[in-house]
């Protein structure tokens, strides 16, 4: 074998570059009567960036992906991105415990690891079971912290799994706290340093208090054993959110909550930590320091791209049992961007505003919101949205703009996604999914809303990406005669579901120039062939050029997908093969 190098006469010569080290590809010809061949290869790895070779994600809304169809319940699908713009998919299931489940998708939607995902703990669970959460690090590393009852009460545990699915915090995890009594509902951030910040909330005599941890990114527990504690004397700290800051920082949203559980008053904080804890700004920011938040109104943010935060909420601040929308621009330095208490995203009062999102900043620094209206009764529901001014102004008008009027079938946002200044929103209409896109003027982006899932079956529970590479991909609870599936489909940012067509088809060739053998890849093609090696994403991760009878080994590649194309020397395809290979 000779690497070849550009100041040397063309050789014939088997080559390998590994692109995952290299910022960008080198592309190799052997001989000048192979020109045409490098041109191909240019038209090639074009046309494979938006790749659709035996492509999984499907563009029937009728039939959408299956992640998890094994026997037992299933609830609470999470989703978070990987680097290659794939997916980690978790969820709770089991057939007599709710274990903690994984799964990996590419971008194309194949599944990379076994059918119904692994599991990552059967630790046991109560009968019923609180919210998780997930992330993937900046290695490409699932992140899950869930609560348990191994050790008899609840306690919060993290675990970190690897693209090729190893435990790297340990089989059991690690434990976030050590106490005696209820630990529960946790929440997790990774920051810019690869630390892992975990915030969830604690069972007292009276009230209940929040409580953080640190781990580095080897699993080592850095703050004290029992975490940090934030109480407040007479009240309860509850419902945390993170996010990081660029500075290997985190910002902590809560609500702060005095009298019946039912019917609490509930205000609405945020305070900035720096690297090693301590508190940035110099008291917590209060967002909604007015009573009529609902008791089950969960925190709600997206960060505004500057180390500051958007939060969203719905209450009944004039106490006229009619829920009102508002939002609030938290800064970097912990200042508010619009008035007390945030502004109401519509000011009818006729209506209920309530199940609203802010899905993004726009280049201008407008907030885009979105939200329900109801009547009193809440038996017709429209969708509403709302521009707002970085001075906190209704660009679209004291009443919002109706986007859907108010029906009988009509049932919510379910989840959102932002790019290019355009909002998406995931919604339901008499138990199917349809996304309609809106752009900063209020307009339909698309000529009309593209259907997620039509199957006829009861959906619940959605989780959904950022939009990457053009694609959001959306992960539910279908239930359909009685039995739960984890369900997934993908949408693209032209409305359309599956993946755009290339055009690449294989010369009719009966004698296929090569097969894989495990990480051995057996090449038999007696004139010059090209080998490219592509990931989910069609981006080039080796090459090698080779003649007559050879073995290459690819043990060195990442356990993921790939795409395996051979060229002969006039640049014509003659094979194509989709796998899971590396070590």
């Amino acid at each position: 074998m000779e690497r070849f190098n550009s100041n040397e006469s063309w050789k014939r010569i088997i080559y390998t570059k590994n692109l995952h080290n290299s910022p960008k590809p080198n592309y190799l010809c052997i001989d000048k009567k192979l020109n045409i061949m490098k041109k191909n290869l240019l038209l090639l790895f074009s046309v494979l960036f938006s790749l659709n070779l035996l492509a999984q994600w499907t563009d029937d809304s009728l039939t959408n992906s299956v992640i998890c169809n094994a026997a037992g319940d299933k609830g609470v699908p999470k989703i978070s991105l990987l680097s290659d713009n794939g997916c980690y998919i978790s969820w709770y299931g089991g057939a007599s415990n709710y274990d903690i489940n994984l799964q990996r998708l590419d971008f194309a939607g194949n599944i990379l690891w076994q059918e119904n995902g692994i599991v990552v703990s059967n630790h046991p669970q109560e009968t019923w079971v609180t919210d998780f959460d997930m992330k993937t690090d900046n290695n490409d590393n699932a992140v899950i912290v869930f609560n348990d009852i191994r050790n008899g009460n609840w306690d919060v545990f993290v675990y970190k799994i690897s693209p090729g699915g190893e435990q790297l915090f340990g089989e059991n995890g690690q434990a976030a706290g050590d106490s005696p009594v209820a630990d529960m509902t946790p929440r997790v951030c990774v920051t810019s340093d690869n630390s892992v910040i975990i915030a969830w909330m604690r069972e007292g005599v009276e009230n209940i208090s929040m409580i953080m941890q640190k781990f580095d990114s080897q699993g080592n527990k850095l703050w004290e054993v029992s975490g940090r504690e934030l109480s407040m004397a007479g009240a309860s700290v509850k419902w945390p959110y993170l996010q990081p800051t660029d500075d290997g920082g985190f910002i902590l949203g809560y609500f702060v909550e005095t009298g019946p559980f039912w019917a609490p008053d509930k205000l609405m904080y945020a305070m900035r930590y720096d690297y090693d804890g301590n508190a940035v700004w110099d008291n917590p920011v209060e967002l909604c320091g007015a009573t009529g938040i609902t008791a089950w109104e969960d925190y709600k943010a997206i960060p505004d791209g500057n180390n500051g935060m958007i939060a969203f909420w719905q209450d009944d601040i004039d106490n006229n049992t009619l829920f009102n929308a508002s939002v609030q621009h938290v800064l970097a330095d912990g200042t508010l961007a619009f008035p007390a208490n945030g502004v109401e995203l519509a000011t009818t009062s006729s209506f209920n505003h309530y199940y609203d999102y802010a899905t993004g900043l726009t280049s201008g620094g407008e907030i885009m919101v979105f939200w329900a209206q109801a009547d009193g009764n809440q038996n017709y529901n429209g969708l509403m949205g709302q521009k707002i001014s970085p001075e906190g102004v209704r660009l679209w008008g004291d009443e919002g703009l109706e986007l859907i009027p108010m029906n009988s079938t009509f049932r919510f946002i379910q989840a959102t996604a932002f790019k290019n200044d355009t909002s998406f929103l995931v919604y339901e209409d008499s138990e199917n999914y349809l996304v309609k896109a809106i752009n900063t003027d209020g307009d339909e982006v698309w000529t009309e809303d593209t259907p997620l899932s039509l199957s006829p079956s009861s959906k619940m529970a959605p989780a959904g990406t950022s939009m990457a590479a053009d694609q959001v991909v959306i992960a539910w609870i279908d239930e359909q005669n009685s039995e739960k599936n984890v369900k997934a489909q993908n949408f693209l940012i032209n409305g359309k579901l599956g993946q755009v067509e290339t055009g690449i088809k294989p010369i009719n060739k009966a004698n296929k120039p090569f097969k894989l053998s495990g990480t051995l890849l057996l090449v038999n093609y007696t004139g010059l062939l090209q080998l490219n090696i592509y990931d989910g994403m069609g981006r080039l991760c080796e090459q090698f050029l080779t003649q007559g009878n050879t073995e290459i080994n690819l043990q060195n590649l990442a356990n993921q997908l790939y795409i395996i194309v051979a060229m002969n020397e006039k640049g014509e395809t003659l094979q194509t093969l989709k796998t899971v290979t590396g070590k």
